[in-house]
This record gives C-alpha cells, sequence and structure tokens, in this order.
C-alpha cells in the first residue's frame, strides 16, 4: 500500500505492489499529482475524459436515452434511438473505440440481414452521429468521432422501401362510406375509425400525432378552428420544442365537434392500437371498402372493370402502396392540387423543406396535369398585314422563289434584285447560252418582269427542265 496526501489535503492509501521502493515511488507521483491540482495546473477536463473513458459504452447509451427522456421525448422515441445507437456500436467497449469505418460497416451488415431500405438506414446513422456529437457536447469525449460520417438528407423516391401513393377523392369516399358496416377492428369502433381517418387526411397528423391528442387538444369555438399537438409527440416540436398548431377545415371542424361531445377530459380521443397495428387497421379497412365498392354495381361488366381497376387496393399497378401513413400523403396531394403555393404546402405539412413536400409527398395525377395546362393563357401571334400579303401567294400561278444573294446590293434599304440573269453552261446555266428569265419580281425601279404563261402544263414542264441558278452574281 502506498499512502499520499490528496488534492483536498486528506490522505488517502492505493495498492502500489508489493516492492516498498516502487509504492514509494507511485505515492510521491501521486502526491506531486495531486499538488499540481491544488495549485490548478492541472485541467480537469482531462480527468472527465478520463473517467468516460473508463465507463462502459453501455452505461453511456443509457445515460444517452435519460437525456432524450429529459429533454421531453417520448418514451419510444427514446428507447428507438438508444437501440439503434447499440446495434451499431455494438463491436465498440468504450467511447474510444468508436470508429466510422465500424460504423458503416455494421450498417451495411443491418442492410443485408434485415433488408433495411436507404430510408431506414438513415435513420440508423442519423441516430449514431447525434449520439456522438452527444458524447462531445457533454464533456464527455474531445472531438466528434463521427463528424467526417455522411448521412443522406433527402432519399430519393426510387431508394425507399415503400413508395406511397395519394388516395383520390373518390376512394376516399368510399372508404368512409362502406367502414361503418365492418363493426369493431383492433379495439376501435367503426365511427372513432371513420373519425380517425377524416382527422389524417384533413391535417396531415401522423399516427403518433394522433394519439396523444385529448379534447383539450381541439380549439372549436373559434372563427379558426385548429388543433395543438404537443411538442413532445410532434415530430418537428422535438427539435424546436414548441407546439404545433394545424388549422382545421370547417366541415371537419363541424363533424368534430359533435363527435367530442362527452368525451372524458384528459383521456386519448382515439384509442389507436400499436403503430404496426394501425397500418394493419387501415389495410383491412381498404380491403373491406373495396369489396363493398365492387358489390355497389350488378351490371356484369362494370364490375369487372372495377375488379380490374386499382381503385382502394393496397397496392397497385405502379407498385405504391396505400398504407395509413399515405392518409399524410393525400393530404399534401390535395393542397397541391387545391392551388395551394408551395409555401402554403410546406407549412401545412410542418416539412423543413419545401423539396420534401412537393418531391415527395405531392402526388399530381395525370387529371390535375390537365387542369394545369387548362389554366394556360391562350395567346396566338398576331399577323402583319405584311405576313397575311405574304401568306396568300402560295398558289401555283406565283413565281418561282428566288433566293437573295449573300452580297447582293442594297438601295434605299430594299434589296435590289434583277429580273433576269444569264447562265452559260459553264456556270451551270442553260447549254445553248440563252439567258434565264426570273419572273414575278421587280427591279428597283419599279418595273415588273414579263408575267408567266398561261399555259400551266407548258409552266410546270419548264420549271422541272430548268437547272439551279448559281447565286451571287449579277447580270
Amino acid at each position: 500500500m502506498a499512502s499520499f496526501r490528496k488534492a483536498d489535503g486528506g490522505w488517502t492509501s492505493r495498492v502500489a505492489g508489493t516492492d516498498k521502493g516502487e509504492a514509494m515511488r507511485l505515492a510521491g507521483f501521486w502526491e506531486h499529482e495531486a499538488k499540481l491540482r491544488r495549485a490548478g495546473l492541472v485541467d480537469r477536463k482531462a480527468d472527465a475524459y478520463k473517467a468516460a473513458d473508463e465507463t462502459k459504452l453501455a452505461d453511456h447509451i443509457s445515460a444517452y436515452e435519460g437525456d432524450l427522456l429529459a429533454k421531453g421525448r417520448t418514451a419510444n422515441h427514446a428507447a428507438l434511438t438508444a437501440n439503434r445507437v447499440r446495434l451499431l456500436l455494438a463491436s465498440a467497449v468504450g467511447i474510444n473505440d468508436i470508429r466510422p469505418a465500424a460504423v458503416n460497416s455494421a450498417l451495411q451488415k443491418l442492410k443485408e440481414s434485415r433488408g433495411l431500405s436507404e430510408a431506414s438506414a438513415s435513420h440508423y446513422m442519423r441516430a449514431v452521429k447525434l449520439f456522438s456529437r452527444w458524447l462531445l457536447k457533454d464533456g464527455r469525449m474531445r472531438e466528434d468521432a463521427l463528424a467526417g460520417v455522411s448521412v443522406k438528407t433527402a432519399i430519393a423516391k426510387a431508394d425507399r422501401k415503400h413508395q406511397r401513393r395519394a388516395l383520390s377523392r373518390e376512394e376516399f369516399a368510399a372508404l368512409l362510406r362502406h367502414v361503418p358496416s365492418t363493426g369493431k377492428r383492433y379495439c376501435m369502433a367503426a365511427a372513432d375509425r371513420v373519425m380517425l381517418y377524416r382527422v389524417a387526411a384533413g391535417t396531415g397528423l401522423r399516427a403518433s400525432e394522433l394519439a396523444s391528442l385529448t379534447p383539450a387538444s381541439f380549439n372549436l369555438a373559434d372563427d379558426e378552428p385548429c388543433v395543438t399537438v404537443a411538442a413532445g409527440y410532434s415530430k418537428r416540436g422535438k427539435r424546436s420544442g414548441r407546439d404545433d398548431v394545424q388549422p382545421l377545415p370547417m366541415d371537419l371542424a363541424d363533424a368534430l365537434a359533435a363527435w367530442l361531445a362527452g368525451r372524458a377530459k384528459g383521456k386519448p380521443v382515439f384509442t389507436l392500437p400499436k403503430i404496426q397495428h394501425v397500418a394493419e387497421m387501415f389495410r383491412a379497412d381498404l380491403r373491406s371498402a373495396r369489396a363493398g365498392w365492387i358489390r355497389e354495381t350488378i351490371d356484369r361488366k362494370a364490375r369487372r372493370e372495377r375488379l380490374a381497376s386499382d381503385f382502394l387496393v393496397y397496392r397497385d399497378a405502379s407498385d405504391r402502396v396505400a398504407d395509413f401513413h399515405a392518409l399524410r400523403h393525400t393530404f399534401v396531394s390535395w393542397l397541391v392540387a387545391g392551388g395551394a403555393s408551395v409555401s402554403v404546402c410546406q407549412t401545412l405539412a410542418r416539412h423543413s423543406t419545401p423539396v420534401l413536400t412537393i418531391g415527395v409527398y405531392s402526388h399530381p395525377t395525370l387529371a390535375d396535369h390537365r387542369a394545369a395546362l387548362e389554366e394556360l393563357p391562350r395567346v396566338a401571334p398576331r399577323e402583319t398585314e405584311q405576313e397575311r400579303a405574304s401568306m396568300k401567294k402560295t398558289g401555283t400561278d406565283d413565281a418561282l422563289p428566288f433566293r437573295r444573294a449573300e452580297n447582293a446590293p442594297k438601295t434605299d434599304g430594299i434589296l435590289r434584285l434583277s429580273t433576269a440573269q444569264t447562265c452559260t453552261s459553264d456556270d451551270g446555266g442553260r447549254s445553248d447560252g440563252k439567258p434565264y428569265e426570273t419572273r414575278g419580281f421587280s427591279d428597283s425601279s419599279g418595273e415588273k418582269g414579263a408575267r408567266p404563261r398561261s399555259d400551266s402544263n407548258r409552266r410546270i414542264t419548264d420549271l422541272q427542265s430548268v437547272p439551279l441558278v448559281r447565286l451571287g452574281t449579277r447580270p
């Protein structure tokens, strides 16, 4: 044992081995280090970095999860983020073992074993990068070990595992019309599911945000009804710390006022099942609504056409799916089709960039494209008197077109054209050396050339036998 004086002046002992001389040297070293600390010559952060390095990585991740909860994140979000970090850092023992190559390798193995899409892989990478940044900000590491690792901020549609589509107004109306006849499903009454789908398509709220709503979340008494999502449950509110206030359509606000009557205060208005079961519930309602829509017609031909259509199918011919989150896509697509500006659509969708709003969540149809084209102004070019006069001279009674010479002289701004050019056999003209007369043009003096012959057959024969005239020469 080696005894020495600590930084606070008290005595302490440490195991220094069996050799007395070595123990005395260690005791002197520790006492000298404590003296430097008392004098303020040792950086206290170095002690914190050393202690953090000696702590197990699992303890750091647990502390990070607790910090997310303290910031107002939901328990599901904190647990999901921490679990993603654990999966990508499974090979690391301490925080100093975090390496970009090891993280990329772990992510690639997850993509192969679990079939992760590029969008899901970006969520995993973002979670571990945020954890590494938290280690730096919390004073546990001297630098961000994953600062050089990039994350795809925008995932192309082709890289997404599920390409969603928007429901048409006819599809959504048929869904609401047939859901009441299906009864209770996943512990939710049919009337509650109808209202759930209406609120989702009328506000663009996500499933987790809808599950957090209580009667106090709705403000239906004012002239501008709205619904408020607490910051801890809103995707944007988790970053900004502010509640999200979403306006409501007037018809939806009237329906909600009647539906919310008698609801218990402080209790969720939607008793949603687990997130994965919400998608299954919506898919089952789609299937039931499609079957009911097909039974609405008794005509055999019409029924065959409905059976072959993509109306209310979960996955259409283009491999796009209509799951519960597709109602958010439907909300944005209806905004765009209604003529709302990009700024308004981005604000109502609560997106950070218009690229996400228009490029991912908007699904214009061919009818929308046609309607947009019909809004273009009908503008036709106005013809001048000279253009109308020249357009009339297109019959066979007009003269042979004459090409302007490149270096032809101009007189008073008018191109001077000769009425006749002599072409010899040397320059590609007639073999008899006689001049060929170009008819139908006036020279600068205003004298007209000879009128064409009246015999149209002879004129056509002559034109066919006339060789090309070399331009750029003067008679």
